[in-house]
């Protein structure tokens, strides 16, 4: 259980390539026991499409917002605050990538 959530704490670190593997291992195991739609799956989407931006994989990256947004779509409103957040972090990953610690 502490491999599926690690990956929440090795982005902010900038450890990049560590994050997308974990993101990556993370987000198999959830999409085997979750639906699409869920929050963790999408949450996890969008983190894995931050490592990759990170990493200069900017269409990966887009694939898996795009999944992200589409996914966040069927279950969120359109006004909600955590789809609000989503598209903020997809318009400008590089503020929230600027504001982890060195």
């Amino acid at each position: 259980q502490g491999g599926s959530t690690m990956h929440w704490m090795i982005l902010p670190l900038r450890r990049y390539a560590e994050a997308r593997e974990e993101t990556g291992k993370a987000l198999a195991i959830l999409r085997r026991k979750l639906p699409a739609y869920h929050p963790l799956v999408i949450a996890s989407l969008a983190q894995l499409g931050l490592a990759e931006y990170a990493q200069h994989e900017t269409g990966a990256a887009k694939a898996h917002w795009d999944e992200a947004l589409e996914q966040a779509s069927r279950t969120l409103r359109p006004e909600s605050p955590e789809l609000a957040k989503l598209h903020a972090m997809i318009a400008n990953p590089d503020a929230l990538l600027a504001n982890s610690p060195e």
